[in-house]
């Protein structure tokens, strides 16, 4: 048995086995179907009528059933019994099931900004699929961040903390929620969606995902530069706007780098880039010093950074997590577009200066920001 949406108006007396036509479903469209057997009960899904005719201007023609196959031969009929039939244990009904919200949160649960910045943070409701109501926001502290009552987009003003709230009016409860936004001063350690390469500030190499092999649980480790293997050293930074950033292989959607296991590999954590469906081992903090040199700490630890697994200059490293931080776990973040490998550098291998002399060393071309470092005799930079 199909039933329709009637999609032009009708009269009782009209509507019958022996005059009905083709006429009669024009218009209708088809909301669901049920298999009809013995006498009994038997249900429709009527919804997206129901929500139609819950629109402004629009006329309610009820609803057509029709068999599927109809014919006389086959006794292909069934009865039903209508508002006017005389045993009221059997008149149909609509049962309507209102879509409530039970509970409302912040994504991300905190945030984190810089003077001068805007973010909309988002309101998340459940259980999913659940209608939004009417959403208010507001700030504790103005002077902090101010936000738009009705959009809930923030203004990041000056440093300190202020508390976000967030109100929903569904029409039969009130919720609310909220979460702590911290406004630093200076400016983020990493564009928003900016991409990058990630080198060792001790040897200059590049982290790169092991053989090029995008599937989860590749380690992630660093070697010499090499033309050939660009397209696995380049990360994708996406900021989380709660403190951390997650970084993604730049040709992968799905797959990020992870501090799961005490090496760092790349895990499949979905396609997902907001903050409260991002796993803690696949958040980092990126802690930036004054001379441009960072260091990566997950969030589901944040005691521990990313290094190399030796101090000495061999040809690749697995990059490890430990709780030291040697010369070789700190790195740099120089985007895509800055760097370009340098090839055919010599320098001197004794160099002789004057006590008390001031001298100006010139490199053409180098890694960015990257300062020329003395050490044991050996002069370091990318290659």
């Amino acid at each position: 048995m199909d039933v329709y949406r009637a999609g032009a108006n009708w009269t009782a007396s009209s509507a019958t086995w022996n005059s009905s036509s083709g006429s009669t479903y024009s218009g209708a469209v088809l909301l669901s179907s049920t298999r009809v057997g013995n006498k009994g009960w038997y249900e429709f899904d009527i919804t997206e009528a129901y929500n139609y005719w819950l629109r402004p201007g629009i006329s309610n023609y009820g609803l057509l059933f029709k068999m599927r196959v109809e014919s006389a031969s086959e006794n292909y009929w069934r009865q039903f019994a209508s508002a006017a039939y005389s045993d009221s244990s059997k008149l149909p009904y609509i049962t309507v099931v209102y879509d409530e919200p039970a509970s409302l949160s912040i994504n991300p649960s905190s945030i984190q900004l810089y003077t001068g910045e805007q973010f909309s943070p988002s309101a998340v409701i459940t259980p999913p699929g659940a209608a939004y109501g009417i959403m208010y926001w507001s700030s504790s502290n103005t002077g902090v961040a101010s936000i738009d009552y009705a959009t809930g987009k923030i203004t990041a003003k000056s440093p300190g903390t202020t508390t976000i709230s967030a109100v929903m009016n569904t029409g039969s409860a009130n919720l609310s929620a909220s979460c702590t936004l911290t406004v630093l001063s200076g400016s983020p350690p990493a564009k928003a969606d900016g991409e990058y390469y990630i080198f060792n500030n001790w040897c200059c190499k590049p982290s790169m995902i092991k053989d090029g092999s995008m599937t989860d649980g590749t380690k992630v480790w660093q070697m010499n530069w090499s033309s050939s293997n660009a397209s696995s050293m380049k990360w994708k930074a996406t900021r989380l706007y709660n403190g951390y950033y997650l970084f993604r292989p730049l040709n992968s959607s799905t797959l990020a780098m992870s501090a799961y296991s005490s090496t760092v590999t790349i895990k499949n954590i979905g396609s997902s880039n907001s903050a409260n469906d991002v796993p803690y081992h696949a958040q980092w903090r990126i802690t930036k010093y004054s001379d441009g040199k960072v260091k990566l700490s997950p969030r589901s630890n944040t005691s521990l950074c990313m290094q190399t697994n030796r101090a000495n200059n061999g040809a690749a490293e697995d990059i490890i997590l430990a709780s030291s931080t040697p010369e070789y776990a700190y790195y740099r973040l120089v985007e895509t577009d800055d760097y370009v490998p340098t090839t055919g550098i010599s320098i001197p291998t004794d160099i002789y200066l004057l006590k008390n002399g001031t001298y100006t060393f010139s490199l053409s071309s180098c890694l960015p920001t990257q300062p020329l470092r003395n050490t044991a005799g050996k002069s370091r930079m990318p290659g």
